[in-house]
């Protein structure tokens, strides 16, 4: 999103030194160029063996591998909005002083892409023919490009005749001074790291739901599409006048667990999105210089998005250890809501700082003496605070700079009491893979290791159970079933994707070595931390932690390597595709022994993808058995720590699968020839989707 963001940046710059400099022959000149140039980089893909060892940031490689990729051909694409809009703003039409309106056509293009692809375009075709169709698409762009040029060349006399006469009727708008320029950028920075930081909060916190990113995406473009249409006027104050209520309800929901609100937290969070974005746009939209400045205009907001996205891509995973960005973007935009009181002043005196203050102290009182009552409702203490200075808040919402200031202190005294509540955390830490947490259970006497709300192995605080694997690794799932046949017994390697808190190692015979391949670094220094987690230093065989993506890790060891390749990675509840592909069954089974055996951990609330498993095991001719497991169902005797767990396991070796059928729940996988299986160039998350418990 931030090389996007950025590209839009060096396309709107670009634009604009064209249209104050060029003339439109020369400017088509220039596009021209970058028409035969991005020739030279298609068609788009990136390769599979592509280097992640290298020593920068998984983020300034991702940066520069798609300026590599895309750059050139993507700069084209952003430079021709602002430029047709130019052009069109030199014409003979009625609108051609006011040519925002095509800002709000062309976002409306955006949202007809986004939606479309995931429904339309990605079940049709693999990435190869949509390389080739996109290429095919970039040349007709060339194409209609020229033709527009052509049209405002041609038409030159009837556009100065009109625009003389459009002048004498017309007073033009001063040009923007420096305030302006810095309002431009803050209503565009707001917004952009907003949207980043709403859909990080939801898709880790709430519903690490496949594609859930295209619906807070979606929202952010018909915020622009709506804003700069004519009936901004209706829009901004129907927002401005909601938006204090539908902010008040996500102060205590950034604490307290999703799961006491269920759906009506992602709604809460996304309704309060769109409003406050709606304002940012508007008074965008509202600002809007005269046609003359329109490419500068473009280019202060593409500023303002940048600013955004560098902050949330770059920035935040360094200098925040949670999702801090987001209740920080949810304060700032309570500066943008309009006054409606004519003697609204934006300074501010010693005085307008004395509600917020109150406000810190009410919170600071109420959560002591909440809390020190031990015969109160669980998180009683939020509501407690949260409705008391709820009220104070809302008798400032025609106070931008007061009431911005007063949410603030809310936020920062829920915060508080909050950490004075759960007591529970020993480590909260962020990186470019997003945030962990170490949490202690007092009740289930247990410490879990969390990415979002997906938990990545617990271990026991009894020590004479600690060393038992919990969780989905517990004894009496499926794994435990897997590890104790006999075929396993014999001194093999055993491969892991995905390290955890290192709790397969409890099932490490003397001698066996375990091989784990871990791509985030953080993950791997939790698990060696006894202080953390023990399993990997109770383990008894041997143990080696890669740091690299575990796909192109096993890709580098020679054939045969090992009797059992385990596929247990998840970001979140989100599956990486390209470890579940045919492409990467045939990398297993080349690295496995001839018996050796493929294990994929497909435990997951949204995607049902044994089917899918099934059909690739079919294509390799291997045998292929799962066995779901409940954890501990209503009726049944409680197992402390057994979590609901789902195992698949593929093999050359039908006497091997037979043992696990001879257990309880395994049973044989037909697969579903309805449903397609993954390649390298085709992979298609939406029928798999489903919301099971």
């Amino acid at each position: 999103m931030f090389f996007f963001q950025f590209a839009l940046l060096s396309g709107y710059v670009t634009a604009h030194f064209l249209a104050i400099n060029f003339s439109i022959s020369r400017q088509l000149l220039l596009q021209g160029f970058l028409i035969i140039l991005s020739l030279f980089f298609f068609p788009i893909r990136m390769k599979h063996e592509a280097d992640l060892t290298t020593d920068l940031s998984p983020a300034i490689w991702l940066l520069l591998e798609l300026v590599k990729l895309i750059g050139i051909p993507f700069l084209l694409v952003t430079i021709t909005a602002p430029l047709l809009q130019s052009w069109f703003s030199r014409s003979d039409h009625p609108r051609a002083q006011d040519p925002y309106f095509l800002y709000s056509a062309s976002n409306l293009g955006g949202l007809a892409a986004l939606i479309s692809y995931p429904l339309l375009i990605e079940p049709a075709s693999t990435l190869t023919t949509q390389a080739n169709v996109w290429v095919t698409g970039f040349k007709t762009l060339g194409i209609l490009i020229f033709l527009c040029a052509l049209c405002v060349i041609l038409w030159k006399p009837r556009q100065n005749s009109a625009a003389s006469k459009i002048a004498d009727i017309t007073q033009e708008k001063p040009a923007p001074n420096i305030i302006t320029i810095l309002w431009w950028i803050s209503a565009s920075f707001v917004p952009s790291s907003f949207l980043l930081s709403v859909t990080t909060y939801i898709t880790s916190n709430i519903a690490p739901i496949p594609l859930f990113w295209v619906i807070p995406l979606a929202i952010y473009l018909i915020t622009f599409i709506l804003t700069f249409s004519r009936f901004l006027p209706f829009y901004l104050k129907l927002s401005n006048n909601i938006f204090p209520y539908a902010l008040l309800p996500i102060a205590p929901l950034f604490f307290i667990p999703v799961e006491k609100f269920g759906i009506g937290t992602i709604f809460c969070n996304l309704f309060f999105f769109f409003v406050s974005t709606m304002i940012c746009h508007g008074r965008l939209a509202n600002s809007r210089p005269d046609a003359r400045f329109l490419t500068g205009f473009y280019f202060w907001i593409s500023v303002g998005g940048a600013l955004g996205g560098f902050f949330n891509s770059i920035l935040a995973p360094i200098i925040f250890n949670s999702i801090a960005e987001y209740p920080l973007m949810v304060i700032l935009s309570c500066f943008f809501i309009i006054s409606r009181r004519q003697d609204d002043k934006s300074s501010l005196s010693t005085g307008d700082f004395l509600i917020p203050v109150g406000i810190l102290l009410l919170g600071f009182a109420v959560g002591y003496f909440s809390i020190s009552i031990s015969s109160l409702e669980s998180y009683f203490n939020f509501f407690l605070i949260f409705v008391l200075s709820g009220f104070i808040c809302l008798f400032l919402r025609d106070r931008p700079m007061q009431f911005g200031l007063s949410y603030g202190a809310l936020i920062i005294s829920v915060a508080w009491t909050y950490q004075l509540q759960i007591g529970n955390v020993i480590l909260r830490t962020r990186n470019f893979f997003g945030e962990k947490e170490i949490l202690i259970d007092r009740e289930a006497n247990i410490k879990e290791l969390l990415n979002g709300t997906t938990t990545h192995g617990c271990q026991s605080l009894d020590p004479m159970i600690a060393a038992k694997p919990l969780a989905y690794y517990h004894p009496q799932g499926p794994l435990g079933d897997i590890f104790s046949i006999s075929k396993l017994s014999c001194e093999e390697k055993t491969a892991i994707i995905g390290l955890g808190a290192g709790s397969m190692a409890f099932y490490a015979k003397p001698k066996q070595r375990f091989v784990f391949y871990e791509i985030d670094p953080i993950v791997g220094k939790i698990a060696e931390n006894p202080e953390y987690f023990s399993f990997l230093k109770d383990c008894k065989g041997e143990w080696e932690i890669i740091i690299q993506d575990g796909r192109l890790g096993i890709a580098k060891t020679p054939n045969d390597s090992f009797g059992m390749i385990i596929i247990d990675a998840f970001s979140s509840d989100s599956i990486p595709t390209h470890l579940f592909t045919k492409e990467a069954i045939d990398l297993y089974l080349s690295k496995l022994s001839s018996d050796g055996l493929i294990v994929f951990h497909i435990s997951n609330k949204f995607l049902l993808i044994e089917p899918m498993l099934g059909n690739l095991a079919i294509s390799s001719g291997l045998f292929c058995v799962s066995r779901y497991d409940a954890g501990s169902p209503p009726g049944t005797a409680w197992i402390p720590g057994k979590f609901l767990s789902h195992y698949l396991v593929m093999s050359r070796n039908s006497s091997i699968i037979n043992e696990l059928l001879k257990k309880n729940g395994w049973r044989t996988i037909a697969g579903n020839e309805q449903q397609p299986y993954w390649t390298d160039d085709y992979s298609y998350l939406l029928p798999l989707m489903y919301f099971g418990s």
